[in-house]
């Protein structure tokens, strides 16, 4: 097993987000958006399983107060 990657390990992560928020009236207006990288990893200790890279995204708007 020399040299393999460990299982269930990502190369990488990686999480980017941002936020606007706007005052209206008694309450506020807000939008949110994040994005999750995952780097390759493999499934098994002879590392002849795996998968590639991906990506995640959450967004979200809304309505706070009033």
């Amino acid at each position: 097993m020399g040299g393999n990657k460990l299982p269930d390990t990502p190369e990488f992560t990686l999480n980017l987000g941002t936020q606007y928020s706007h005052p209206v009236a008694r309450a506020s207006v807000y939008a949110r958006g994040e994005v999750t990288v995952y780097g390759a990893s493999v499934y098994d200790d002879f590392n002849t399983r795996s998968q590639d890279a991906y990506s995640l995204t959450d967004l979200r708007a809304g309505i706070r107060g009033g």
